[in-house]
C-alpha cells in the first residue's frame, strides 16, 4: 500500500506521467489505460473506438528511462516475464 502512495504521490506532485508505471499500483489499472488510448487519439486525430492496446515488449530498465515514451506509456513490474511494455 505505501508503494501504492508513492507513486501516486510522485505523479502529483508534477502531473506529468511518470518515466514508468507500476500498472498493479494503480487501483482502476483499465482506466488507466484507456486515458492512454484517448490521449493518443486526440494527438493523431483518430476515432477513439477504433483504436486498441498494442504492446512492445523491450529490454529497458526502469533505471535507464530518463522520460516518458512520446505516445503510450511504459509499464513495469508486470507479473509476467515482460520486462517492460510500452503501451500506444
Amino acid at each position: 500500500m505505501l508503494n501504492r502512495y508513492r507513486q501516486i504521490d510522485n505523479w502529483i506532485a508534477d502531473f506529468q506521467l511518470p518515466n514508468s508505471v507500476w500498472l498493479g499500483g494503480l487501483f482502476n489499472p483499465q482506466s488507466f489505460l484507456t486515458s492512454i488510448m484517448q490521449a493518443v487519439a486526440r494527438k493523431q486525430d483518430w476515432p477513439l473506438d477504433r483504436m486498441c492496446l498494442m504492446v512492445e515488449v523491450t529490454k529497458k530498465q526502469k533505471e535507464e528511462l530518463q522520460s516518458p515514451p512520446k505516445d503510450g506509456a511504459y509499464i513495469h513490474k508486470y507479473k509476467t516475464k515482460l520486462r517492460f511494455v510500452y503501451i500506444y
